[in-house]
């Protein structure tokens, strides 16, 4: 909060070039984008949408089996295979 509070009290606005309102700029903003970067934004939105989905739902689907579940055995057998398929990129 207090360094809200600070860059809100001591940095100026960057006004840019030229003034214009938030609407023609948002509309300019608009008519640059291309076809990939909409195709880019909404897959990565539906694909973060149903990670999330999962992270929230998989302990009670397996509660529901009711048997005692070893959760920091499957988190880092989940972040071991994260990081092992995630290496390749790296390359």
């Amino acid at each position: 909060m207090i360094g809200f509070y600070l860059c809100w009290r001591l940095w100026a606005p960057d006004s840019g070039q030229h003034e214009r309102s938030v609407e023609t700029g948002f509309k300019a903003d608009l008519q640059i984008m291309d076809d990939n970067l909409w195709i880019l934004g909404i897959t990565q939105s539906l694909f973060l949408g149903a990670m999330y989905t999962f992270v929230f739902l998989w302990t009670p689907a397996l509660d529901a089996t009711g048997e005692d579940v070893p959760y920091g055995l499957m988190f880092a057998i989940f972040m071991v295979m994260h990081l092992a398929l995630s290496l390749p990129t790296q390359l």
